[in-house]
């Protein structure tokens, strides 16, 4: 045993303190990680992943269900001619001008216009091929000789626009005008809307002054020049 100055300091020992555990709270690093009292390090709990999963899987259903609506349902076809007749929709514009505005064919209209097609013109409204009849009727009354020719047709998918001249001579009554024996040629568009091959609404329109105009003027009586009484 050494005893004096140079004995060496007595060894001593110091204890660490275990954290209480009721003390203890843990604080977050960054995303993934946190760490406790302790000085530890353990992995967070893996919600957030599950939540990214979840929403993954919701857009990526979404996804393939829109691809498949895509794939399985496609743009309707344009309209381009009657069930069986084989002809195109500016064909059977073509039919009706032909055949029911200058053939009197009035058989052949219900080959063309559906039983509930509006036909709108400056007269009124008709419902119908037995509507479109009844104007054509109308306009035979007036004028017994009329005849259409085409002059121009232009089709956008269901719709089809056609620009005529008719020419014809007014040998009956015309709204309050008596007959007069007036020829008249009148140029007029008809804009014609089609559903399965079928005409199902159409606008007719003409300028109805020039018409009464040209009525008016070959209704004069012609002017003589007294007392020779000779027309000048």
């Amino acid at each position: 045993m050494i005893v004096g100055p140079n004995r060496p300091p007595a060894r001593t020992t110091r204890s660490r303190a275990t954290p209480s555990p009721h003390r203890s709270f843990t604080y977050t690093l960054d995303r993934s990680m946190t760490v406790n009292t302790t000085g530890s390090l353990r992995p967070r709990r893996p919600f957030f992943l599950f939540r990214a999963m979840v929403i993954a899987t919701i857009l990526v259903t979404s996804l393939l269900f829109s691809v498949s609506q895509g794939v399985t349902t496609s743009a309707p076809a344009a309209d381009t001619g009657g069930p069986g007749s084989g002809l195109s929709n500016e064909a059977t514009a073509t039919r009706l001008f032909n055949d029911v505005f200058s053939g009197k064919n009035a058989a052949a209209c219900p080959e063309l216009v559906a039983a509930s097609a509006l036909v709108h013109t400056p007269d009124g409204v008709y419902t119908g091929h037995e509507g479109m009849n009844g104007f054509v009727d109308g306009l035979r009354t007036s004028f017994p000789d009329a005849s259409f020719k085409v002059t121009d047709l232009m089709s956008d998918g269901d719709t089809v626009v056609a620009s005529w001249v008719m020419t014809g001579t007014q040998d009956g009554p015309f709204q309050d005008i008596a007959a007069t024996g007036a020829s008249v040629s009148l140029d007029g568009i008809t804009v014609l809307r089609f559903t399965r091959g079928m005409i199902i609404e159409e606008w007719i329109t003409y300028d109805r002054l020039q018409l009464v105009q040209q009525i008016e003027a070959g209704s004069d009586p012609p002017k003589v020049c007294p007392p020779c009484s000779e027309p000048y």
